[in-house]
């Protein structure tokens, strides 16, 4: 029985992460190998998917990448995912959001851009500096998305996602995935992993060993490594 909480935080975090990143360095020819499809479409509300291409070190078939979306926008989206990503950008220096406007006043968060779709889903485009590099991009890869061999997935980071995760489960995707730190017995694409839940790579990384990526693009299966 592990005696490390499901919530990893402070110091521990960041050495199991540096950690878990050399051990999925030295494995990584050895998981690629695994991995049966490389035309994956990855949906997701921040970098969890970004570090799936990069792991296995295939092309971005998605426009989710270097980005984040907060849970209430993400759910809005996913209900009309093909329409909204045939929308236009306006893009705003306010967020809808207040604790991310104090993040930005504060200086502890850039000023990148915040995309807006049909004024009702904000996109927090993180790792870009201007509008029109996040929107071209953004078109750029939602013209690569793979419909037909497509996957949806949702990190529950805290209240906001917790709030959205029957609705989540719900949705008309055959291949979706929540990662947790909790037991979700209701909830049938909820899989319990120990991560630091504090950014989407730290998780990504450090569930490798509990959670079967190449698994669950290869059936949709939600488990862990056999």
């Amino acid at each position: 029985m592990s005696v490390v909480p499901y919530r990893v935080e402070g110091p521990l975090a960041r050495v199991w992460y540096q950690l878990a990143l050399r051990r999925a360095a030295r494995k990584r020819p050895a998981y690629q190998a695994r991995l049966q499809r490389r035309d994956f479409s990855i949906v997701c509300a921040n970098c969890w998917g970004a570090e799936t291409y990069r792991h296995f070190e295939v092309p971005y078939l998605t426009p989710f990448v270097g980005l984040f979306i907060e849970a209430p926008c993400y759910m809005r989206l996913l209900g009309d995912l093909r329409g909204f990503l045939r929308e236009p950008f306006t893009f705003t220096d306010e967020s809808r959001y207040p604790h991310i406007n104090a993040l930005r006043d504060s200086g502890d968060r850039s000023r990148y851009p915040i995309g807006l779709l049909r004024d009702e889903v904000e996109i927090h485009f993180l790792h870009y500096k201007e509008p029109d590099e996040a929107a071209e991009k953004w078109a750029r890869r939602a013209e690569r998305l793979n419909w037909d061999n497509l996957y949806v997935s949702l990190l529950e980071y805290g209240p906001a996602e917790t709030a959205v995760l029957e609705e989540f489960d719900a949705l008309p995707y055959e291949r979706k995935l929540v990662l947790t730190p909790h037991e979700r017995p209701g909830i049938r694409s909820a899989w319990r992993v120990r991560a630091s839940f504090s950014n989407a790579a730290s998780v990504y990384y450090q569930a490798l060993s509990q959670f079967d990526v190449a698994d669950w693009l290869n059936t949709g299966r939600i488990g862990a490594p056999r």
